[in-house]
């Protein structure tokens, strides 16, 4: 099954329950924007997609770099991680 689709699949499975527990930022920028947003994070629920990687912290941004193989290849990793991370706690 392609990326998509099973994303798709578990976000038709576990799409309520999930909003009430994360909101998922590509970068730092993002998350203080989204505390100043929401008055803060006390309860946890903002997370950087590439913390569901072997390599923490922001997505690669093409709007100052150019290199757009690059961010996809982060969000891609960023998205299996997320992915699996979802599917190991359908399973506990």
């Amino acid at each position: 099954m392609e990326l998509i689709e099973r994303m798709e699949a578990a976000r038709r499975r576990h799409a309520r329950p999930l909003l009430r527990i994360m909101f998922i930022c590509m970068d730092a920028s993002n998350v203080r924007n989204a505390k100043r947003i929401l008055g803060g994070d006390p309860e946890g629920k903002l997370r950087l997609l590439m913390d569901y990687t072997k390599r923490p912290g922001d997505v690669s941004d093409p709007w100052y770099t150019g290199d757009f193989e690059t961010a996809y290849r982060d969000i891609s990793a960023g998205c299996q991680g997320l992915l699996a991370c979802f599917n190991d706690k359908t399973r506990e």
